[in-house]
């Protein structure tokens, strides 16, 4: 087994990272070293939901490598999105923690796009959203490949302006370890890990992300709607003041990952789970939203899946899959507001604190087929159910 290399680096904090060095380099190939002819043939899955060489595929796609992203120090996957053209990430610092505001398609609830992890689809099963991504191990990525333009002929309605595929480790037949722990400012605390390991004609992978920091104050005095006194002051908020959890301005986010797979000729059976904790940061006035109270948004996933094939020129794929997409009880918000009083015809302040929940459930199976009928000819086609229990309401 190759030993591992330590590498240490200061900039805003401590960077602490193991890497077995066959992990990032035997997976995928650099990209930045092959020539325009060799970088056209590099094989895609996004543009038509099977493998075909960049230069076949039917749209524009960009490809970025997991060591190109372990290179640029990304701390999670949204922060790799902000270099990409036609995407502007907004960070507001509030419930979402980020918005993509993607060839200018603004939203407030949902998404205009698909996010797919390894050709499965993981927006939002209620909101449709995209935000969980944040909580994706990056160190299980092998890359990801970004389709722009409309794909709703392969994915959909709502692969509006793209497709987000990212595609991850975990169907290696290699032993592979790659591993980081970052310590920094505002009480940041990341723990990001993947392992690989045959067992015979088992292998058994499993990614790992923790994730944990306080968005930084230093500017809440600059600003009158952020200033602490406002969060104090008992004649808004009463004695909820007095609670150790509120009266300053504090907000806190929290995720993890847990992605757990077992390989065996042609079958995969995983049990994963997202979950994403964030404060309301800036969102609100502190006179209208205490901000340290979470809002929680979780995916619980289980599927099995067989690939095969008949012979030279046919493969299938057969997937069955489960999952759970919702807020995740409790998820808390305390606000105050004011309120004309009916008899009086004064206006009264009105302290209101909410607990929310929201669950929804998804069974699917699928079933595809891929026939080569010749060099340049193939025929594609398959049959999926999908079934969904969704809330109403909160």
């Amino acid at each position: 087994m190759p030993s591992s290399r330590v590498s240490l680096a200061m900039l805003g904090g401590l960077l602490i990272s193991g890497i077995h060095p066959q992990s990032i380099a035997s997976a995928e190939p650099d990209l930045q070293s092959l020539n325009f002819e060799e970088l056209l043939r590099i094989p895609v899955v996004s543009a038509s939901n099977r493998e075909e060489s960049l230069a076949d595929a039917p749209a524009k796609i960009i490809v970025i490598s997991g060591e190109e992203l372990l290179k640029r120090g990304f701390l999670n996957l949204s922060e790799a999105l902000e270099y990409l053209p036609g995407m502007t990430i907004v960070r507001p610092h509030s419930d979402e923690g980020f918005i993509n505001i993607w060839r200018g398609v603004r939203h407030n609830i949902g998404s205009s796009h698909i996010l797919l992890l390894d050709g499965k689809q993981l927006n939002h099963l209620y909101f449709a959203e995209t935000e969980i991504l944040a909580t994706f191990p990056m160190s299980q990525i092998r890359r990801i490949e970004i389709v722009y333009g409309p794909a709703s002929a392969v994915y959909g309605a709502n692969a509006f302006v793209g497709v987000i595929n990212v595609l991850t480790r975990h169907s290696t037949l290699a032993h592979l370890h790659s591993g980081k722990v970052t310590l920094g400012s505002n009480q940041t605390r990341i723990f990001d890990d993947f392992y690989a390991q045959p067992l015979g004609d088992w292998t058994l992978s499993l990614g790992l992300r923790y994730e944990e920091s306080l968005l930084d104050d230093a500017h809440i005095e600059s600003f009158e709607w952020t200033s602490n006194r406002y969060y104090s002051d008992p004649m808004l908020w009463g004695d909820f003041t007095s609670a150790s959890e509120y009266g300053a301005f504090r907000s806190q986010n929290r995720k993890h990952a847990f992605d757990f797979r077992m390989s065996y000729q042609g079958h995969q059976i995983a049990l994963q789970e997202f979950q994403s904790a964030s404060g309301y940061g800036v969102k609100y006035t502190a006179d209208s939203v205490q901000n340290n109270d979470q809002w929680k948004e979780g995916e619980q996933v289980f599927f099995w899946q067989w690939k095969g094939s008949l012979n030279d020129t046919v493969d299938w794929q057969s997937l069955l899959r489960w999952r759970s997409s919702g807020v995740i009880s409790p998820s808390d918000f305390l606000e105050a507001y004011s309120v004309v009083d009916p008899d009086s015809g004064l206006n009264q302040r009105v302290i209101d604190y909410s607990l929310w929940q929201n669950k929804n459930f998804s069974w699917q199976l699928e079933q595809s087929v891929d026939w080569k009928l010749s060099e340049h000819w193939r025929l594609n086609g398959g049959i999926g159910y999908e079934r969904k229990l969704l809330s109403k309401a909160y």
